[in-house]
């Protein structure tokens, strides 16, 4: 999310710059509440990606171990019952 938050930045600033060119601090300052709470909301997001990653601890390592073992059950559970619903003879659904 780096570079498309570099590039909403940029078109952000750009708008505050045109709207207010004669005051640069209320510009800065309605660019930085504007983009704020999006870049904090990824950083937050990016911060539990990262534990999927490389996790901290080994409490964190069993929790991915488990989600990920969860999700995979799930997955099977629903390639099965799309198999299932697949008309014998007719090929995959996709």
């Amino acid at each position: 999310m780096g570079a498309t938050s570099a590039l909403r930045g940029g078109a952000e600033l750009g708008r505050v710059l045109r709207d207010t060119p004669d005051d640069l601090r209320v510009a800065l300052t309605a660019w930085e509440s504007r983009l704020r709470s999006s870049i904090l909301r990824h950083q937050r997001i990016a911060r539990l990606k990262q534990q999927m990653f490389v996790p901290s601890s080994r409490w964190t390592e069993a929790v991915r171990s488990f989600v990920l073992r969860l999700r995979g059950a799930a997955r099977r559970r629903r390639v099965a019952r799309e198999l299932s619903a697949t008309p014998a003879g007719s090929g995959p659904a996709w």
